[in-house]
């Protein structure tokens, strides 16, 4: 990362996505990324792949910027990236292997409807934040709908997979197949 910063960029950040076949997680998390990004990209506008992986290295610039950030958690992410974009900033990705590793008998942090929900609003506060001068437009409007419609389908779906199979959700959604070869 730090070679990337002397090359000239101001952001370097790792991603996940860069490389699929680097990347090991469950299904559940494969799709919930792909639907955060999807929604991210749509009332964002931030072009990298990744902007969760928190492996990030930052130079004068970035530092700068992420100071001025106002969201706290990992929602910071977001408003740094689309910080560095609106501001020109050269923002790099660089490829990480990432494996997914879930511990017998530890439940995930992430709650998906709370947490997917927050994400959308966070999202909505730094493009409001970010973009004062511009109003939503009609057809950010319907992405922004379809897009708040899929992953709410999505998680409902999960919920009536689990119903009608006895599976419970944390199974459901943590769990792999293969999951004497992966538990630690």
């Amino acid at each position: 990362l730090i070679e990337r910063l002397d090359a000239g960029a101001d952001i370097v950040i790792g991603s996940r996505l860069l490389n699929p076949s680097t990347t090991r997680r469950s299904l559940f998390r494969s799709l919930s990324s792909y639907i955060f990004n999807v929604c991210r990209r749509v009332i964002l506008g931030i072009k990298v792949s990744d902007s969760q992986c928190g492996l990030k290295a930052l130079n004068t610039k970035g530092r700068a910027l992420l100071a001025s950030c106002k969201e706290t958690g990992w929602f910071f992410d977001m408003e740094l990236l689309t910080k560095a974009e609106r501001a020109g900033l050269n923002v790099t990705e660089v490829a990480v292997p990432w494996q997914e590793t879930v511990y017998a008998g530890r439940e995930s942090k992430l709650r998906l409807l709370r947490d997917g929900w927050q994400s959308i609003f966070a999202m909505l506060r730094i493009r409001r934040r970010e973009s004062p001068s511009n109003s939503p437009k009609p057809y950010l409007r319907i992405l922004l709908t379809v897009a708040v419609l899929v992953y709410t389908s999505f998680f409902v779906w999960y919920a009536y997979v689990a119903q009608e199979t006895g599976i419970s959700l944390s199974t459901l959604f943590f769990e792999r197949g293969d999951a004497a070869g992966y538990v630690e």
